[in-house]
């Protein structure tokens, strides 16, 4: 059985603090949702995500996992991806809400040797999701091999874990090691 997890979420926006109280209020909620934990993923910002690591190694004794990351817009207007760093220099990537369909198609042909995965639900942006051709996103992921993912894309802490993935760290490892997709930026 695998780990619940949100993996897109956007706690900055919940807390706008990186004190120990602002990252207690992260916890709590996820532990409210009883997920086992979190990706970090802030609009252009990873180190958010690495700060709110540290606390929660630091300050509760990983009572849950963090996984920093970051969302980004790409050269398509209607495509933004989402990086995790999953540990030193190893990166797990999806497309996060591909409601317009033809641009995440071109995207995926053009990309597809650097992707692990696009959500298929998506809580934040529900409505344009319900909207999709899901069978046609469907396809595309089996043709390119990516993972079906199920996010909230939480900007309030309420909102955390509406929708999560049940996996195993070792299946997201095994997707990056079949892409071999490396960080080489070396930067936080």
């Amino acid at each position: 059985m695998g780990l619940k997890l949100d993996l897109h979420t956007h706690c900055y926006e919940a807390t706008l603090s990186t004190d120990v109280d602002a990252i207690k209020k992260i916890v709590n909620a996820v532990k409210a949702r009883n997920l086992d934990g979190v990706a970090i993923t802030e609009h252009i910002d990873k180190d958010y995500g690495y700060r709110v690591k540290e606390i929660v190694e630091e300050h509760f004794d990983n009572a849950i996992l963090i996984i920093p990351g970051q969302e980004m817009n790409t050269d398509l207007l209607h495509v933004q991806v989402v990086e995790l760093y999953i540990s030193d220099n190893t990166i797990f990537r999806f497309v996060a809400h591909p409601y317009h369909v033809t641009d995440f198609s071109r995207y995926v042909a053009a990309h597809a040797d650097e992707l692990h995965g696009v959500e298929i639900e998506n809580f934040q942006h529900r409505w344009e999701m319900n909207q999709i051709d899901k069978h046609r996103i469907q396809a595309i992921a089996v043709e390119h091999g990516l993972m079906l993912l199920t996010n909230s894309d939480a900007h309030s802490l309420d909102d955390i874990g509406r929708y999560y993935n049940e996996v195993d760290l070792e299946e997201l490892y095994m997707r990056i090691a079949q892409k071999r997709c490396q960080d080489t930026s070396n930067e936080r």
